[in-house]
């Protein structure tokens, strides 16, 4: 299973696979795979898009979870528990990726609880977790378990891309909240730990919009537009924020470039804004029509 591992640690999925096939027939000869080579294959399955087969794995392993290669013999029996309690725990884990990367999130955060009731302290898990929650609008149990995340001792030795994936998360929960300056400081800190993303400075910038601070989210969208070309809701979002400035004639670019690229946002704003710009006030309509739409910047 080394050459296997060690391929998927390059990026071949493909060749990783086609490893833990041959071991795994081998096994098979043997009276049947262990639980780790069957959650190694799982991983090289997900990684190819094959999510079926990976569950089919995950299952299997669940139930041989006391089976090991014995690749690295375990001197001790609190060593050999331990080692299970984390095969069961990366089971759970990925069982839940799977599940998850299926919009099956019901189950999905099924399978997480189960991985964080064996590891609690482990902070990947609650971040996984915290982004299917997010995702089913459970967003004061997302905010909790992403908080946990960032505070726990794993999470210190996490990637900076991790840690910034993770503050950009509570960025989002903390403006599903209410809670936006909040969410303006955690996206900004996520901006500081990893080159942001177009999504990401959408993000910031929608936010930015919903606590008035109309030119820095005008520098977001623009942001988001240069590593984005043409993306119709950059265009979209900015057009709100240029049309709040009373910068109509951009703003009605904006929107024209949205609707053009968006079926969705094909709506003629330039017309419904010259005939009411005296009707409302720029910033409160702005506002309520950002709450109603903010949806669309997760």
């Amino acid at each position: 299973m080394a050459r296997g591992e060690v391929l998927m640690e390059l990026g071949d999925a493909e060749g990783a696979l086609r490893d833990f096939n041959d071991a795994h027939e081998r096994w098979s000869a043997l009276g049947g795979p262990p639980a780790d080579l069957l959650l190694l294959r799982a991983s090289a399955y997900r990684a190819v898009g094959r999510a079926t087969e990976a569950l089919t794995d995950l299952g299997e392993a669940l139930e041989r979870a006391d089976v090991f290669s014995a690749a690295q013999p375990l001197p001790s029996e609190e060593e050999r528990k331990q080692a299970l309690l984390t095969l069961r725990s990366d089971i759970f884990a990925l069982r839940g990726q799977c599940l998850h990367e299926q919009h099956q999130l019901r189950p999905a955060i099924a399978a997480y609880d189960s991985a964080i009731a064996l590891q609690p302290d482990h902070g990947i898990l609650r971040l996984l977790r915290a982004a299917a929650s997010y995702r089913r609008h459970l967003y004061l149990e997302a905010h909790e378990d992403v908080r946990c995340a960032l505070e726990s001792e794993s999470m210190k030795l996490a990637a900076p891309l991790v840690i910034a994936e993770a503050q950009q998360l509570l960025g989002l929960t903390l403006a599903r909240c209410g809670e936006l300056w909040g969410a303006v400081a955690a996206l900004s800190a996520a901006m500081h730990l990893h080159p942001p993303t177009a999504w990401l400075h959408v993000q910031r910038g929608t936010v930015l919009l919903m606590v008035e601070r109309v030119e820095a989210a005008v520098t977001d969208f623009t942001d988001a537009l240069e590593l984005r070309p043409g993306w119709p809701l950059a265009h979209h979002r900015r057009g709100f924020a240029l049309k709040s400035l009373q910068n109509f004639e951009a703003a009605a670019k904006d929107f024209e470039a949205a609707a053009l690229g968006s079926r969705e946002l094909r709506v003629n704003y330039l017309h419904v804004y010259r005939e009411q710009v005296r009707s409302y006030d720029s910033v409160n309509y702005l506002l309520t029509l950002l709450r109603s739409i903010f949806a669309g910047a997760t």
